[in-house]
């Protein structure tokens, strides 16, 4: 099969044992129907073949049920305050380490910014609203980001230029990514960072730039891709798992980082 089309897409709602449960329909050129929890958007995808009625999709999602409905429950437990008031005590992640937020007012002869103090990150700022405090942490968020990430991408690209064929001619770009981690574009020779991994682990990071890399080599995921990325990153698979267990639900929490993730 070539590449996957969607050819439409509808927001559907389902009774299971007296729940209604929400989930997206997409009409795929595909042969199988198939659903996916997405926990980081809280959301039920369906994707069904282009010619499936909505007696044999409905079918499907009545014998799935104790799935899905486990499913929500899950989600339910785990839902995140999705707001930021920017105050003493809110919780957020830097590379994979947990800080609790202190704001710290300080005069307009002191330099405003983020500095850290054990367990906490220090906001100090001259001004109480929001989104200026907002601003000065997403400032910061994205500075740190760029400096990590491009190192590890530097150090990781010469370790194994020599392994992975045509990495060597890759360039890095990091940028806002709400669905992907990264890209790999082989027309313009670039592989493309999400902002977002520096609430991740360094291990977590090197793992992507390592997928990333792997793609200059073997487009597919096949298994001469999962040779290479096995060989380079032998724990990808607890990797990946962290990821989403810990870094997507993360990203729905921190709505102040909007234009950042």
């Amino acid at each position: 099969m070539g590449k996957i089309i969607t050819y439409k897409t509808e927001e559907k709602i389902i009774n299971l044992d007296g729940k209604s449960i929400k989930y997206t329909l997409l009409f795929k050129n595909v042969k199988n129907l198939t659903c996916r929890f997405k926990n980081y958007e809280n959301k039920l995808y369906v994707i069904a073949p282009a010619n499936y009625s909505y007696t044999k999709i409905e079918k499907f999602l009545q014998e799935h049920k104790r799935a899905i409905l486990n499913w929500v429950e899950k989600s339910n437990q785990q839902k995140f305050n999705l707001t930021r008031d920017f105050v003493d005590g809110e919780k957020y992640l830097l590379l994979g380490q947990e800080y609790l937020l202190k704001i710290n007012k300080v005069d307009k002869k002191q330099e405003e910014g983020i500095s850290f103090d054990a367990n906490y990150l220090v906001l100090k700022t001259t001004k109480d609203e929001k989104e200026y405090k907002r601003k000065i942490l997403e400032k910061y968020y994205k500075n740190i980001a760029q400096r990590i990430i491009s190192e590890e991408f530097q150090k990781l690209k010469n370790k194994y230029s020599g392994k992975i064929p045509n990495s060597s001619e890759y360039s890095l770009f990091i940028r806002k990514m709400k669905t992907k981690w990264g890209l790999n574009n082989s027309k313009t020779r670039t592989i493309t960072i999400g902002f977002h991994l520096i609430f991740a682990c360094i291990e977590d990071i090197d793992y992507v730039i390592i997928h990333e890399l792997c793609h200059c080599a073997v487009r597919d995921h096949s298994k001469l891709f999962y040779s290479y990325q096995g060989m380079l990153c032998p724990d990808y698979q607890e990797r990946k798992r962290d990821l989403n267990k810990n870094i997507h639900p993360f990203i729905c929490q921190i709505e102040m980082l909007g234009s950042l993730i």
